[in-house]
Order: structure tokens, then sequence, then C-alpha cells
């Protein structure tokens, strides 16, 4: 699914199996505890800072919505 702002074309990964679901969102949430809390808060590496505050509140709202499990990876 697309999670643009941090950087062009950002996207997010929903697995499933038996009834279970992990959503990998990368760099989406930059900060694990105030990017969860404050999704409209800015970091400066964010390369659309509107953008990643939209996608935030949209894939944490569906989160919610489904009792999902999160993962936020930086991979360098």
């Amino acid at each position: 699914m697309a999670a643009v702002g941090h950087t062009p074309g950002h996207m997010g990964y929903m697995l499933e199996s038996d009834g279970q679901s992990l959503m990998l969102i990368g760099d989406l949430a930059s900060h694990y505890v105030w990017s969860l809390a404050h999704p409209d808060w800015e970091a400066r590496f964010n390369m659309d800072k509107p953008q990643v505050a939209s996608s935030r509140r949209k894939v944490l709202g569906m989160l919610a919505a489904m009792v999902s499990i999160m993962y936020q990876a930086v991979i360098r």
C-alpha cells in the first residue's frame, strides 16, 4: 500500500496468515513513540512532511480498526 511522504514511492506491506496480519511500515513512523502518539509531528528527514502525516493517520487508523500487529524497521 502507498505510504508516501518519507520518500517518494514509500510503501507499506501487509502480510496475512492464518487469520493474523502484520503490517511492515518501514520509515512511515520515524520514532516508535512520538510518531504513533503524534502522527502530525514532523521529522526533518521526511521529504514531504504534510504527506507523511496524512499517510501515518491513514495507515495507523486502518491498523487500529483491524487490530493488527505493526513492525517498523529502518533498513540502511
